[in-house]
C-alpha cells in the first residue's frame, strides 16, 4: 500500500499557484503604495498620514497572512502521529466512506473529533473542519478560523485604501496636474525618470488590482459573516446545499415519472375505449345471409302484412317496421335470386 506524508501547514512544500498570485499581489501593492501612490501627493502631512496608516494596513496583511499559514489546524487526536507517520491512499474498494459512522478515520487510522474531517489535499484530519483556502495553502478550522477571518477584513479594508487613494491621485490628475506633486512627469521609479503615460499606467493598474482584491475580500467576508450568524461552517453549507439539489432532482425526476405514467395510462384507457367502441359498431353493422327459403318467407310476411294493415308484426322470426321498406327489401332479393 503507497502511504502518502501529510501536510503539516501552508508552508508545506509544494506550494499553491494560487498561493503564489496572492503573496505577488500583496508585493504588488505595497510597492504600488511606496513607490507610486504616496509619492505623488505635494502634502508633506497628506504623505506623512498615508505612510503611516497604510504602512499599519500592510503590516496587518502580512502579519495574519503568515499566521493563518504556519498555523497547523489539525485535530489534536492526530497531531503527533502526522509528524511520524505517513498517510495510507484511501482504498474505496475496502471503505464506503473515509470517516465511518464511529468517528473513525480509515486514512489517519484512528478516531477522531466528531467535528474534524478528513481533508484530501492536506491528507490528515482538521478539527472542525471549515474549508480548505487554496490562497492560504492551508485548511481553515477551529484552531485558526478567527485569525483567517480577522485577515479578511484586515485584507478588505488595505485594498479599500489603496483602492480609494489611486482613484483619488487618477481624478486629481485628469481634473489639473498642479494638484500633484511638480515633478510627477519626471518621477523616479527604479533610478529612472518616468512619464506621465508611465505614472498614469502604474496607478491604473494599482486601482484596479487593489478593487479587484477588496471585492473579492468583501464578498468572502459577507458570506463568512452569514455563515456564522447561522452557525454552519462552509464544509456543512456546502453538503446542505448539495442535499437540497439531490432532493430537487429526485423530485423532479420523480415528478417526470409520475406525470409518464398518468400519460400513458390515459393513452391506454382511450385506446380501450376506442377498440370497444370499434367491435360494438361492427357488431351492430353486421349482416346475416338471407336464404332462399327465408327470403320467399319474408315476402310472404310481406304480403299477409299488406292485407292485414299492420305496422308492426313479428312474423317467422322477422321485425317489420316499416312497410314500403320491408317491401323493396323482399323484391330486392328476390330479384337477386333470379339472376
Amino acid at each position: 500500500m503507497v502511504r502518502l506524508y501529510s501536510r503539516i501547514n501552508g508552508w508545506s512544500m509544494p506550494p499553491h499557484p494560487l498561493q503564489i498570485v496572492a503573496w505577488s499581489i500583496v508585493l504588488f501593492l505595497s510597492l504600488a503604495v511606496y513607490l507610486v501612490l504616496i509619492p505623488s501627493f505635494q502634502s508633506a502631512e497628506a504623505r506623512l498620514i498615508l505612510y503611516v496608516f497604510l504602512s499599519l494596513l500592510i503590516l496587518l496583511v502580512v502579519v495574519f497572512k503568515a499566521v493563518v499559514t504556519s498555523i497547523d489546524p489539525s485535530d489534536d487526536l492526530v497531531t503527533n502521529k502526522i509528524k511520524n507517520q505517513p498517510r495510507p491512499q484511501f482504498d474505496r474498494k475496502r471503505f464506503k466512506h473515509v470517516i465511518d459512522e464511529h468517528y473513525f478515520c480509515n486514512v489517519c487510522e484512528m478516531f477522531i473529533h466528531p467535528s474534524s474531517k478528513h481533508c484530501r489535499q492536506c491528507n490528515k484530519c482538521v478539527f472542525n473542519f471549515d474549508h480548505h483556502c487554496k490562497w492560504l495553502n492551508n485548511c481553515i478550522g477551529g484552531k485558526n478560523y478567527r485569525c483567517f477571518l480577522t485577515f479578511v477584513v484586515i485584507a478588505a479594508l488595505t485594498s479599500l485604501s489603496i483602492a480609494a487613494v489611486s482613484v483619488v491621485l487618477l481624478a486629481f490628475f485628469s481634473s489639473t496636474s498642479h494638484a500633484l506633486e511638480h515633478n510627477v512627469g519626471y518621477f523616479v521609479f527604479c533610478g529612472r525618470p518616468v512619464t506621465d503615460s508611465t505614472w498614469l499606467a502604474l496607478t491604473t493598474s494599482t486601482s484596479v488590482v487593489s478593487l479587484v482584491t477588496a471585492f473579492m475580500a468583501l464578498h468572502l467576508l459577507i458570506f463568512h459573516i452569514r455563515l456564522v450568524n447561522k452557525g454552519l461552517t462552509t464544509y456543512a453549507y456546502i453538503a446542505t446545499q448539495r442535499r437540497a439539489e439531490e432532493a430537487a432532482s429526485n423530485s423532479l425526476e420523480e415528478r417526470k415519472n409520475r406525470d409518464l405514467c398518468c400519460s400513458l395510462k390515459s393513452q391506454l384507457k382511450f385506446l380501450n375505449k376506442t377498440n370497444c367502441f370499434l367491435q360494438q359498431r361492427q357488431s351492430a353493422t353486421k349482416v346475416c345471409p338471407i336464404t332462399r327459403n327465408e327470403s320467399t318467407n319474408a315476402k310472404t310476411a310481406i304480403e299477409q302484412i299488406a292485407a292485414n294493415g299492420a305496422a308492426d308484426t313479428k312474423l317467422n322470426g322477422f321485425y317489420t317496421l316499416d312497410l314500403p321498406d320491408a317491401q323493396k327489401a323482399a323484391d330486392s332479393t328476390v330479384k337477386e335470386e333470379q339472376k
